[in-house]
This record gives structure tokens, sequence and C-alpha cells, in this order.
């Protein structure tokens, strides 16, 4: 769970009007690579929601925060990051928030908690 919000957290911290939306996916992989855990994180950190994002299954419209991928963050996009890294059939953590890009950075939409829970 350390590793998950380090990650989130430096995901978050590169956000910003002007970087590549692939800067967040870099980050939160240097962490996750650094901690030894690269194998449980195989997807990207964060995707585009909203009214311009509408989702669908085949996710053509989404916008990812993933590696390769050069369109720059703008303000008032909105993005949810989950941070959640697996080892299928023995283990799954993660913490995620939805974010909207402002001109400094990222304000949250939710103030819950990012305190772990065993199910």
């Amino acid at each position: 769970m350390d590793c998950a919000l380090r990650a989130l957290d430096a995901a978050l911290a590169a956000i910003r009007p002007g970087h590549p939306c692939a800067a967040p996916h870099a980050a939160a992989q240097a962490v996750i690579d650094a901690a030894g855990y690269g194998p449980a994180f195989r997807k990207r950190i964060g995707y585009s929601m909203g009214v311009a994002f509408a989702p669908d299954w085949g996710e053509g419209a989404l916008l990812s925060l993933f590696t390769g991928e050069n369109r720059p963050i703008e303000p008032g996009m909105v993005f949810h990051l989950p941070a959640t890294l697996r080892r299928y059939g023995a283990w799954t953590v993660g913490a995620s928030e939805t974010v909207i890009v402002t001109a400094n950075g990222v304000e949250p939409l939710s103030d819950l908690p990012r305190s772990l829970t065993l199910r």
C-alpha cells in the first residue's frame, strides 16, 4: 500500500498543464519499479473522465495517462488515477484519486482518506 500511495503522489505531482499525458505514468512507474513491484503494475496510471470523454468498453475516446501519449495536459481536464498493484491470485492493493487539472496542478474531487481497508 505504501508503494501504491507513493506512486499515486508521484503521478499527481507530475500532472501540470503543458506536460505530456505520459509524464504522470512515468513518475508512478519509476516509484513502482524502484520498490520492486514492476510486474505487479501492468496498466496505465490514469484515464480521462467527463462529458468530453464519455466511457465506452472499447475506450476509443478516452485519453490515457500512459507511455507514449504525448497530448499535452490542459486545465479543465479530469482524470481518474488508480494506482493499483496486483499479484493475480494472491493480492491486490491500490489507492486512487479523481482530479481536475488546474492552472498549477490538480485539485482532488474528493476528500476521502487514502487508508488501507482489508477485506
